[in-house]
C-alpha cells in the first residue's frame, strides 16, 4: 500500500473530528486533544483543501496554551512559533500587521488578537505588536457602540508597546488615557496604568526634583 494514500488533509481531518470527539467522552481528554491537534496541524501543513477559521483558532489556541504551561523549553518554544504563524494567518490582512475586519459576530478577534500581540512581545518584536495593536484600536474607536470586552486591554499592551521602543509621550499619553476613562469604574487593569503613568512622570522630572 502508498502510505501517501493516508497521508491526506481530508483523512486527517477526519481523524481530528474524532479524536477531538473521543476527548469529550473519556478521561483521556489530554491525550486525544493532542492527537486531535495534531492531525488538524498536519491537514493545514498539507495545505490542499480549505480548513475553517474556527478549526485554525483552535490550534492556535491549543499551541499558545500548551507552550503557556510546559515547563519544557523546547515544547515551549515549538508551540508558541505554531500558534504565531495560525493567528498571524488567521486575524492579519495578508502581508500586514493590519487586523482582518471584525464585526459584531466576530467581536471575539479581539481576544486572538492580543494572543497574536503577547507572542510579538515574547519574540522582542514591539513594533510589529504596536503595528498590530494600532489596528485593533482603530477599528475599536470606529465602532464604539459595539461589545468590545478587551479594549483597555488592547491600549495598555500598546501603551507598554509605546515605551518599549522609546516613544515615553505616546506611553504616557496612553496610560494616562486608560486611567482617566476608568476612573469612575477602576480595575485591576486601570490601576496598572496608573501605577505605569506615574513612574513615567517621576521619570521624566528633572533629577533634582526627585525626592
Amino acid at each position: 500500500l502508498n502510505p501517501e494514500m493516508f497521508n491526506t488533509a481530508g483523512l486527517h481531518l477526519e481523524l481530528y473530528n474524532a479524536y477531538l470527539t473521543l476527548s469529550s467522552l473519556t478521561q483521556s481528554e489530554d491525550s486525544f486533544l493532542c492527537k486531535a491537534a495534531l492531525h488538524l496541524y498536519q491537514a493545514i501543513d498539507l495545505d490542499t483543501q480549505p480548513i475553517k477559521a474556527e478549526n485554525k483558532l483552535w490550534l492556535a489556541n491549543y499551541f499558545y496554551e500548551t507552550g503557556n504551561n510546559t515547563k519544557d523549553d523546547d515544547e515551549k518554544t515549538l508551540c508558541h512559533q505554531r500558534a504565531f504563524l495560525l493567528l498571524k494567518n488567521t486575524v492579519t490582512v495578508d502581508g500586514t500587521w493590519n487586523v482582518v475586519e471584525i464585526d459584531e459576530d466576530s467581536l471575539f478577534i479581539e481576544g486572538e488578537v492580543l494572543k497574536l500581540a503577547d507572542l510579538l512581545e515574547k519574540q522582542g518584536s514591539f513594533e510589529n505588536k504596536r503595528d498590530l495593536l494600532k489596528s485593533l484600536a482603530s477599528q475599536q474607536n470606529s465602532h464604539a457602540n459595539w461589545d468590545w470586552r478587551l479594549q483597555r486591554r488592547a491600549l495598555l499592551e500598546l501603551a507598554k508597546s509605546h515605551e518599549a521602543l522609546g516613544d515615553e509621550d505616546k506611553a504616557l499619553q496612553t496610560y494616562s488615557f486608560i486611567a482617566e476613562t476608568a476612573k469612575y469604574s477602576p480595575s485591576e487593569l486601570s490601576y496598572v496604568a496608573l501605577l505605569k503613568e506615574a513612574r513615567l512622570r517621576f521619570k521624566k522630572l528633572p533629577v533634582a526634583s526627585r525626592t
